[in-house]
């Protein structure tokens, strides 16, 4: 039985020692080369620090970025190693998602939206709430921009408030808010002896860590169709006066052919 031990800037022996004892009770093997530790903390001071630990006479391997739960931690949890794994993993499906667009034969912006949203949207925004504040969350969203580059066939240089109303998809940042949000709903609606919900009760209102702020300071009821219009209103690009929802999908998205929905695109944003 494979297992993460995470040590917040502490060595739990005593914790440890419950935990071996509790395998032994119930007959339960730990398969120690599976096992890791692993180190979280603030002090760069020590960033090198390999955690000793022993359970059974056995010493455990350290890693300093496991993976739980398909989210890769790290020892200041600013997720910076798991964004680029992701985004590593939607270039290669942004690769494919270019290879159904071309100006003749290609597909269309709708099936290339839904395209888009199966193979890339879903890898990008797992877990989103956890780690949707931090710092490194542009390594994904030149991915997905790149993916909204091809549904709307824009040029380069189109500025990027265009690209959610050409591509049908509200912005990248909103949509994680939008997550965000859910799970605040998720975990108000829990019975009130989940843990999990206690935990986020009692969370103090401050905190005396670096940004960015825990995610239960954030907006728990979040409208997302008023959030876009408002991000569209307060930047609005060139040539946007025209459209006046840019939540509602362009003229031509559903019926225009490959070759006039590219043409129309462009000149809009001229």
């Amino acid at each position: 039985m494979p297992i993460l031990v995470m040590c917040f800037d502490c060595l739990w022996s005593d914790d440890l020692s419950i935990l071996n004892n509790y395998f032994k009770q119930w007959y339960l093997r730990l398969n120690t080369t599976k096992t890791t530790t692993s180190l979280f903390h603030l002090d760069n001071h020590r960033a090198n620090q390999i955690l000793k630990v022993n359970i059974d006479n056995k010493l455990l391997p350290h890693h300093p970025y496991p993976k739980y739960l398909g989210v890769t931690l790290g020892r200041t949890l600013t997720y910076r190693t798991h964004l680029s794994n992701v985004s590593k993993k939607l270039n290669s499906r942004t690769a494919l998602i270019r290879k159904l667009a071309a100006t003749k034969w290609g597909a269309n912006q709708t099936v290339l939206k839904v395209s888009v949203l199966a193979l890339c949207y879903s890898a990008a925004e797992y877990c989103a709430p956890v780690w949707e504040r931090r710092a490194h969350t542009n390594k994904v969203d030149i991915q997905l921009r790149t993916a909204m580059h091809i549904i709307s066939g824009a040029l380069k240089a189109t500025p990027i408030q265009w690209l959610p109303t050409m591509s049908a998809i509200a912005p990248l940042h909103l949509r994680r808010k939008a997550a965000t949000s859910i799970m605040h709903q998720h975990i108000h609606s829990m019975n009130e002896n989940i843990h999990l919900k206690k935990t986020v009760a009692d969370a103090p209102a401050t905190t005396s860590l670096k940004p960015p702020r825990p995610f239960y300071n954030s907006e728990k009821q979040f409208d997302i169709i008023s959030a876009w219009l408002e991000y569209w209103k307060n930047n609005p690009p060139t040539g946007g006066d025209v459209i006046e929802d840019p939540t509602v999908p362009l003229p031509g998205f559903h019926t225009a052919t490959r070759r006039q929905w590219l043409t129309a695109n462009r000149l809009r944003a001229q």
